[in-house]
């Protein structure tokens, strides 16, 4: 089975239909979406009514709550903060509706996936250091625990000796007796230096992971995101890629 794992499109509708094109290509069998479908970018509705076309699982991110009122962006930095407030004015009902159906955490035997950490799921904690990364893979009761949240892709293993590695690279292959947190990066906003979208491919039968990437066109999200009133530091760095 081939799953594709898609996480932080953040109402940029180009660059998740670049990706919807290249995960019909790649003949998947099942999307799972791991939050934060909404902010920053200038299309909501669009992206909440087409993940919920494709995607089999659908999970609530920090700017999905938000949107919804549901958690105070006070803690968001002040150009993520107007975008949500921006987010909440434009949203449809039906569109919220959606963002409310979104659950927190999904475990399955051989995977599971959350927005931010296994540990803390509503919290929206990040895992920033050795010891985050050592804490959540020894929490999590699957092989592999897919996240996003961050926006910076990586593969972190715990082998069965209890050893901590991270693989920079772009593909992986799984070991038995190992455990994986492994973070898809961001399809509608990446921060890695890395413009292009990112997203992952889980061949569950070979025990492959792939971090894919894919160019999509900038401007005219940029451009609708001027017209719509957004921080032009959201506009900005969506051609940087951080």
């Amino acid at each position: 089975m081939k799953i594709a794992l898609l996480s932080d499109i953040h109402a940029n509708l180009e660059a998740f239909e670049a990706v919807m094109r290249r995960i019909g290509e790649a003949n998947v069998d099942r999307v799972v979406s791991l939050g934060d479908v909404v902010g920053y970018g200038p299309d909501p509705d669009a992206c909440v009514d087409r993940i919920g076309t494709i995607a089999d699982i659908r999970l609530c991110g920090n700017h999905d709550q938000a949107a919804l009122a549901e958690t105070d962006p006070a803690d968001f930095n002040e150009d993520a903060r107007n975008a949500i407030l921006w987010t909440r004015r434009v949203i449809a009902g039906q569109t919220a509706e959606k963002l409310k159906s979104y659950a927190m955490l999904c475990v399955e035997e051989a995977w599971m996936a959350v927005h931010a950490t296994p540990e803390a799921p509503a919290r929206w904690e990040y895992l920033m250091t050795g010891a985050d990364i050592r804490r959540n893979l020894e929490i999590i009761p699957a092989p592999v625990c897919f996240v996003g949240h961050s926006h910076y892709p990586g593969i972190f293993e715990r082998t069965k000796t209890g050893e901590i590695l991270e693989h920079r690279t772009t593909e992986i292959r799984l070991a038995e007796g190992s455990r994986y947190l492994i973070n898809v990066g961001s399809v509608g906003q990446p921060r890695d230096g890395d413009p292009r979208s990112a997203f992952g491919l889980l061949d569950t039968d070979a025990g492959v992971f792939r971090l894919l990437r894919t160019e999509y066109p900038i401007l005219p999200v940029q451009q609708r995101m001027a017209a719509a009133g957004l921080p032009p530091n959201l506009i900005d760095r969506l051609a940087m890629g951080f």
